[in-house]
């Protein structure tokens, strides 16, 4: 029941780990179609009104033009009637008031079939001295008398001037406004203009008329263009969605592929683990099943020896030496598969209590000692204490020590120099081994602590060797808190460095724990 329980907290397996699911894909063509058609009608809009006012400005000032040349006969014309009202250095408002009704007529029969809505006569300051408009006051400033009376006609447009007609009637009309000077006969040459006259042209008509004739054109063209631009902004959008949907599912088959190679990858871990598993076992149980009868071959050879070993013959007291010397070789062999084994499961037991420096190089030294000397090799130890007290397991740590001396002794040559120093650092015990034997690559000692390497050296000299002692010594090693470290270069030789921790009351604690 408590399992059944815990299965919806349970952490995903494989398939449901590597699955990586691509997020829905988010309508964005129809939102860029949309707003293609928003841009396109602004566009639009903004074109035509541009474009719209361009051909205003431009046939405002061609009504300009045509009012400037409408309004010069009637220049003519007025310039005669004023000659016949005005006398020499008379004032023009007090010679035109009396004469009113006969400056009407003139003006009227002036503006005949001219679109000119009302006509004013400014003095040369400024002062309005007649009007058809009889509410008129001066339209222009006084700048723009000044410029017409100067000799320079003036014209500006104004679409809503409010005037009274001929026939008493108001209205606002879209004008231009022409200024001219106006001369007598006797005024040409002497005084300069005597008047300026100002006509109002009605083109109120005007200039919706030709901006209105030339819209179909406008809007024929603005339209093209639109089009086309819609066309192209509709055919980017397409393309960058075909684009985008080719990539995502590129995207969405990689991460199927990287699936599928990932749930691979976990059953293929799972099989390893399981495999390393099984192997471990089956080198303990068939280490622990050989190490028993290996163990009363041993015995009963030795207790052989011993009761008939009078009555042996040299060849057959070689014969046992042999069986003893390879029995304890097998069993040497057989004790490292137990450690390797024990160890790959983290159950490399330990021994912890207090002991000296000087009592593990001894005890190491009793073991490899034969080695060295049949080698015909020098051993040279330095101990700055040999009463320096850590904690540890004592058989294990001499395990360390000979294992580094036999491999030094090993892989050096025959006479060379072996170094062995024990040093305090840091609160740590510091042993050191070093060599000068054929050393290792850096290949090599990246592959230094797997299970049965050899270096390929090594097994080119034909050394003895299982490629067990090395993964051993770094379990125990790290078994008592500490770190080993190899430095080493091809045919120069090797140094192994191993510190462990002075103070293991903790790590006593800790295994008696376990044992518990």
């Amino acid at each position: 029941m408590g399992k059944s329980q815990q299965e919806p907290d349970q952490a995903p397996g494989p398939e449901s780990r590597g699955t990586a699911k691509l997020p829905r894909p988010f309508p964005l063509v129809r939102y860029y179609l949309l707003a293609s058609v928003l841009l396109v009608i602004g566009a639009f809009a903004v074109l035509n009104f541009s474009t719209q006012r361009i051909q205003s400005g431009t046939a405002i000032n061609s009504l300009r033009q045509e009012a400037e040349s409408d309004v010069e006969p009637v220049v003519f014309e007025l310039s005669l009637a004023i000659t016949e009202y005005l006398e020499p250095g008379e004032d023009l408002v007090a010679a035109l008031q009396p004469r009113e009704r006969e400056l009407d007529r003139d003006v009227i029969n002036a503006l005949r079939g001219m679109p000119i809505a009302r006509v004013d006569l400014l003095a040369p300051n400024g002062a309005l001295a007649y009007s058809t408009d009889p509410s008129a006051t001066a339209a222009i400033s006084g700048d723009e008398a000044m410029q017409a009376i100067a000799g320079e006609t003036f014209s500006r447009y104004d679409d809503d001037f409010s005037l009274e007609l001929f026939n008493g009637e108001s209205a606002n009309i879209a004008t231009v406004i022409t200024a001219n000077p106006l001369n007598t006969e006797w005024s040409v040459d002497s005084d300069g203009p005597v008047a300026v006259l100002v006509a109002f042209s009605d083109v109120t008509e005007a200039v919706p008329s030709v901006t209105s004739s030339v819209a179909p054109e406008r809007l024929a063209v603005l339209g093209g263009t639109m089009a086309a631009l819609f066309v192209l902004l509709s055919w980017i959008v397409i393309r960058g969605h075909t684009f985008t949907t080719d990539a995502r599912n590129q995207l969405a088959s990689m991460l199927e592929t990287e699936r599928d190679i990932r749930s691979q990858l976990d059953v293929r871990n799972t099989e390893l683990e399981e495999a390393n598993n099984a192997k471990s076992r089956f080198l303990g149980l068939v280490s622990h099943e050989l190490k028993t009868p290996l163990t009363s071959i041993i015995a009963f050879a030795a207790n052989l020896e011993k009761s008939i070993g009078s009555s042996l013959g040299e060849r057959q007291a070689k014969q046992f030496q042999a069986i003893s010397r390879n029995g304890f070789q097998l069993k040497a062999l057989i004790d490292e598969l137990l450690d390797v084994s024990a160890a790959s499961q983290g159950e490399l037991s330990l021994s912890i209590e207090r002991v000296t420096a000087g009592e593990i190089v001894s005890e190491a030294l009793e073991v490899v000692k034969p080695q060295i000397e049949e080698r015909g090799q020098s051993l040279t130890i330095s101990m700055d204490d040999p009463q320096l007290e850590f904690t540890g397991d004592p058989m294990r740590l001499q395990q360390v020590v000979s294992n580094l001396l036999s491999n030094a002794s090993k892989y050096s040559a025959e006479g060379s120099e072996i170094g062995l120093s024990v040093q305090e650092s840091s609160g740590h015990a510091c042993i050191k081994v070093r060599d000068s034997g054929i050393g290792m690559s850096e290949e090599d000692l990246q592959r230094l602590f797997s299970t049965f390497f050899r270096a390929d050296d090594a097994v080119a000299t034909g050394m003895p060797g299982t490629g067990l002692g090395m993964v051993v010594v770094k379990s125990v090693v790290e078994g008592h808190g500490g770190t080993i470290e190899v430095t080493s270069e091809a045919g120069v030789g090797t140094t192994v460095k191993v510190d462990i921790p002075l103070d293991g009351a903790d790590l006593g604690e800790g295994r008696d724990e376990q044992a518990a």
